[in-house]
């Protein structure tokens, strides 16, 4: 055996090696918890067999992607014979498959959230990190807090595609990029978002090359932006004769919220919850804020008050969920906080 293989069979026997099996070990642990917490703690404002048969109502009915999955995974033989020897809710095939689908978002967003740390730290320190997500999710999709309780089977597939496009975005890989908007657009209007995070982010501060990487980061602007129209229109088409939940606006695609939602920033019963958006992650960043630096991660907080200025014309802001896929950018730069601080107090990365 040459001696880097060796070096490398101590090094999965050692510490490192016990550092990894753990983390997957609490991976796959929190990813389950989280989803029977997901699946029974919480009331799903659509019904998933209409939802499935793609006969549910408009907006919610846009949000395709995850039907399909429902409809093709609830549809196997071994799951329906499972889900008929279960207690509820799983006895529903739907159900059950959404149980399995969260599991596999939950797991893929903190993982795609590690290895987006990764870009900025040692691994040791990323896999720790990594677990400041589900402290976001909790508080955006199951906790008390959450007013209202309501879920929504699209919501933590829309988290995993937002974590797979931010992985992508730090590491300026674009093929990957489109793949996730893609399929992200397919799941939630919020992936139009992605294109102003990915301007801000990646906006040339250098002279060098200026015009020519502004042209480039416009054209895949542009190019994102004819996308999202492109799959909203197919959808359109597609759900044309659905029922339209009441009070919506083009086709049912939204409801205008604003008025709503100023009347709740207005009234105190809200602010505890509202004060716990995104797991708190937002205090962490604000603590933090020196240690993050003059860097892009920094310009891409300015997605934060452009996301905050949609939903509060179109969404309901005392639901948390509907920030929950910022979560996927905020726990990265709240990550790069943590570990910026412990590294002026001395921390290293253990070799």
């Amino acid at each position: 055996m040459a001696v880097k293989d060796k070096q490398k069979s101590r090094n999965r026997r050692g510490p490192a090696g016990m550092g990894r099996i753990l983390y997957w070990v609490l991976l796959a642990a929190v990813s389950a918890h989280f989803a029977v917490a997901y699946v029974t703690g919480t009331r799903f404002y659509v019904d998933l067999a209409s939802y499935a048969a793609g006969t549910e109502r408009l907006p919610f009915q846009y949000r395709a992607l995850t039907a399909w999955l429902l409809h093709g995974i609830s549809a196997l033989p071994p799951l329906r014979a499972l889900a008929a020897s279960l207690p509820p809710p799983f006895a529903q095939p739907e159900m059950l498959a959404l149980a399995a689908i969260t599991v596999a978002s939950a797991g893929a967003a903190i993982d795609l959230t590690r290895r987006s740390l990764a870009l900025f730290m040692d691994d040791a320190m990323a896999r720790a990190l990594a677990f400041l997500l589900p402290l976001s999710m909790y508080f955006s999709y199951v906790a008390l807090a959450s007013s209202f309780r309501f879920s929504y089977p699209y919501d933590l597939p829309s988290l995993a595609l937002f974590a797979l496009c931010i992985f992508a975005m730090f590491g300026g890989r674009w093929a990957l990029f489109y793949v996730g908007f893609v399929l992200a657009s397919l799941n939630r209007e919020t992936s139009l978002f992605l294109i102003p995070l990915l301007l801000i982010y990646r906006w040339p501060v250098s002279r060098a090359g200026f015009n020519a990487k502004l042209v480039r980061l416009l054209g895949h602007a542009l190019a994102l932006l004819a996308i999202w129209l492109a799959i909203k229109f197919i959808l359109v088409r597609l759900y044309a004769g659905n029922p339209v939940e009441g009070g919506g606006a083009m086709g049912g695609a939204f409801v205008w919220q604003a008025g709503q939602n100023l009347r709740n920033l207005l009234d105190p019963i809200y602010w505890p919850s509202l004060s716990s958006l995104l797991g708190y992650l937002w205090a962490v960043i604000l603590l933090g804020w020196k240690y993050i630096g003059d860097t892009p991660l920094r310009r891409g907080l300015w997605i934060v008050p452009l996301w905050a200025a949609g939903m509060l014309m179109v969404g309901r802001i005392t639901e948390l969920r509907i920030f929950g896929e910022l979560g996927a950018y905020i726990a990265v730069v709240a990550g790069v906080a943590v570990h910026n601080f412990l590294r002026a107090r001395g921390y290293r990365p253990t070799q």
